[in-house]
């Protein structure tokens, strides 16, 4: 857990940096590659985020039996 906080901060400041850098594709390209790629890249990186923030927590506690 003490690593999953030291390093969720540039997990989180890398997805918003690339997230808010593709939103232009989104507002300004009428293209549907670069429409659909946006949409592809933003749906992935917030898919995986909630991955990572939810899941990996729940895999490093440990089970007492």
């Amino acid at each position: 857990l003490k690593a999953f906080r030291h390093k969720i901060g540039p997990v989180l400041l890398t997805v918003l940096s690339t997230v808010v850098g593709m939103t232009p594709f989104l507002l300004y390209e009428r293209d549907p590659f670069w429409h659909a790629f946006g949409i592809g890249t933003i749906g992935g990186l917030l898919m995986s985020l909630i991955a990572v923030v939810t899941y990996l927590p729940l895999l490093t506690v440990r089970k007492s039996y």
